[in-house]
């Protein structure tokens, strides 16, 4: 989290903001936000889905992440590819392609992206979830989409998740990536958020 101070303060700022009025929003007090901003202290998970709903913006975007698109990841491969003609291969190289290569990406899909109380929900199963993989080094990108970005997004995926609400469109996505595991989340798991029980069966899946 080391830039979420700084970004904090660079989108308050955009929206021509005071301290006080996104402490306001919040249910915080002033000097909270001032100690986000300086990092002195951070938001928790529940603030960070907060923020990014006042800020219209990503949980990933608030925290620094800049990981690249698909097509960009796509396009950088192709590029590497070419590049990798030319250069001999050596252990290290060949190392880092299959640290590359062995990175998966799970996508979440629910009803909309934003603002219902089930949405908020579904963006603490993808940081929970992301958090997980990543204490236990697991090369494993989360992302969570709305139904409408099906067709654009669900081709990269390794693994998607259904919330319950989503259910209904699991036609739908099976038509989509018919070769793409699906894992229905159960009201009790989503719920709850089991994420050891949600993270191990989601590496089953992807086996």
């Amino acid at each position: 989290m080391v830039e979420i101070g700084e970004n904090i303060k660079k989108l308050r700022k955009a929206k021509r903001m005071t301290q006080k009025e996104v402490a306001n929003q919040l249910n915080v007090t002033p000097q909270t936000i001032s100690k986000w901003e300086r990092n002195i202290s951070y938001p928790d998970l529940d603030m960070l889905v907060r923020l990014s709903q006042l800020f219209h913006i990503s949980t990933d975007a608030l925290l620094g992440n800049t990981k690249p698109t698909f097509f960009a990841s796509l396009f950088s491969k192709k590029k590497r590819g070419k590049t990798m003609e030319k250069v001999p291969a050596t252990p290290s190289t060949i190392q880092t392609d299959k640290l590359s290569s062995s990175e998966k990406q799970i996508m979440i899909f629910s009803v909309s992206s934003w603002i219902t109380e089930g949405e908020l929900q579904t963006q603490r199963l993808q940081l929970k979830l992301q958090k997980y993989f990543t204490v236990q080094r697991q090369p494993i990108a989360v992302e969570m989409y709305s139904l409408s970005k099906v067709a654009e997004k669900a081709p990269a995926a390794d693994l998607i998740l259904l919330t319950p609400e989503a259910q209904f469109a699991l036609k739908e996505l099976q038509e989509a990536v018919p070769h793409t595991p699906i894992l229905l989340l159960s009201s009790q798991e989503y719920g709850l958020l089991p994420i050891e029980q949600i993270a191990e069966k989601s590496l089953q899946a992807m086996l």
